[in-house]
């Protein structure tokens, strides 16, 4: 994934954490991560690039509602949580920017690839 689309998505994470109610520290998210901190350090201020895998795992192992109010700043939340077991993916799909599909694609990618290994 480019730098400036990576940047849209580590907004975001930072946002979630500081303007509602999270605000983890930056060992929180390490312990949360296994991710060592200078690493994140780096990484969060936008001085050294990690792949879309690695910042999807660091999403993933975030409590639950931090990452239900992640998914919800993005704008796909409707993709990873859904009311009820169906799932219309073709309607969450189009919902999204068309500039944003590419990152989508990558996303599902590095979950397929997560699970299908597990």
């Amino acid at each position: 994934m480019d730098r400036s689309k990576l940047s849209k998505y580590v907004s975001a994470f930072l946002e979630v954490n500081e303007k509602h109610r999270f605000k983890y520290s930056q060992s929180d998210i390490c312990r949360f991560s296994g991710i060592d901190s200078g690493v994140l350090s780096r990484f969060l201020n936008g001085h050294n690039d990690m792949s879309s895998a690695r910042f999807l795992g660091l999403i993933e192992s975030m409590p639950e509602d931090f990452q239900r109010e992640y998914w919800k700043v993005v704008g796909v939340l409707s993709l990873f949580w859904q009311e009820g077991n169906e799932v219309n993916w073709e309607e969450a799909i189009n919902k999204i920017d068309k500039s944003d599909k590419k990152t989508l694609a990558r996303i599902f990618s590095a979950l397929a690839n997560k699970h299908s290994t597990a």
